[in-house]
């Protein structure tokens, strides 16, 4: 009684994660080594930086699960579960602050140096931001891609998903944040892998369940990819999961679509009347000329 008492009176660290961009991520000196001028914002999430300091927690730890889970998925092999030097190895390639530990930097390193396991390296190539909503999030569960997502921290709603499995949301003032890694999905729920070891939690696993409705309670989500994709993917938005996946790519193929610059094809935007006229135009080009 007396530890539930003081636990209720200073609450539980879990964890110091935040998403707050580097303001160097768009800074080519920073990205490149290379001239200070400024890069635009569609840079951020492509290229691979140099690592920003000495230590990471939750979120280096959250990018570790998901390529490990991505990793077994695709190339069918079981991956020893956080080997000490891969662990040791992700660790120095992360950062943290004084105010917490950023998933920019843990996904840039994991993409700057791979996946350590204890006799591999596994290539990442890179990281992608998910919407998050509940078609989404189960849209890239089921073509095989675990997430990283950003959890709000209050003072009991990490204590309710260890005591029961369920976590409970904002359901409070925020006192930090903590990044973990959606790995499942059942009827009405999220599963969710921890970073506090196998026998966390009322499951004994280290997971716990996310209900649907509080997924509006999340700040962030990313899926990281590799050389190797779980899917192939034809422009960020389009992979050979999709129905229109052929037309698509043969109009890539033959140079009449080219997508958008920043690497999209937007399948379900509506098309203006220049852009049939382009389309047509680049038909004619290829066929009739």
């Amino acid at each position: 009684m007396f530890k539930e008492f003081i636990e209720s009176l200073i609450g539980e660290n879990y964890g110091g994660g935040f998403y707050k961009p580097d303001p160097r991520d768009y800074k080519a000196e920073h990205l490149l080594g290379g001239a200070t001028v400024d890069l635009p914002s569609s840079v951020l999430l492509l290229t691979a930086a140099n690592n920003q300091g000495a230590s990471v927690h939750c979120s280096s730890y959250a990018a570790y699960h998901t390529a490990k889970i991505l990793n077994e998925a695709e190339h069918k092999v079981k991956i020893t579960d956080l080997p000490e030097r891969g662990w040791a190895l992700q660790t120095a390639f992360g950062t943290s602050s004084a105010e917490g530990d950023y998933i920019s930097s843990a996904l840039k390193s994991i993409v700057k140096n791979g996946f350590q396991t204890t006799d591999q390296i596994y290539k990442i190539d890179g990281y992608a931001s998910v919407d998050l909503t509940i078609d989404a999030v189960k849209q890239r569960l089921a073509q095989g891609y675990p997430l990283i997502v950003l959890m709000p921290v209050t003072k009991n709603n990490f204590r309710e998903a260890r005591d029961s499995g369920i976590w409970t949301g904002l359901d409070g003032q925020r006192t930090g944040g903590h990044f973990t890694c959606i790995c499942g999905y059942e009827p009405g729920f999220f599963i969710v892998l921890n970073s506090y070891g196998s026998q966390w939690g009322r499951f004994s696993n280290g997971t716990f369940k996310v209900p649907e409705s509080k997924i509006s309670d999340l700040q962030c989500c990313y899926l990281l990819y590799d050389h190797k994709d779980v899917v192939n993917t034809l422009f960020k938005d389009v992979s050979d999961k999709s129905w229109a996946y052929e037309p698509i790519k043969w109009l890539k193929d033959n140079d009449i679509v080219s997508g958008y610059e920043d690497g999209s094809f937007r399948p379900e935007t509506p098309i203006t009347r220049a852009e049939v006229a382009k389309i047509l135009f680049n038909y004619h080009k290829k066929f009739n000329s």
